[in-house]
């Protein structure tokens, strides 16, 4: 399956502490997954790339 980026965001799943370095995605159909990553620098760098993308192409 796609998960479209379009009006989704990606914030640290600060309140998840059954693994760590794990982000929520937020997608336009209310949907969220929690995706896990091999550290925190990992971590972040995916979050920036999906808001950054996401933004690019949610923008009028």
């Amino acid at each position: 399956n796609v998960i479209t980026l379009l009006h989704a965001f990606a914030v640290k799943a600060n309140d998840y502490t059954k693994k760590s370095h794990v982000f929520r995605l937020h997608t336009c159909d209310s949907a969220q997954y929690l995706i896990q990553t091999s550290d925190m620098k990992d971590c972040q760098e995916w979050i920036d790339a999906i808001n950054i993308i996401a933004s690019i192409y949610s923008s009028p």
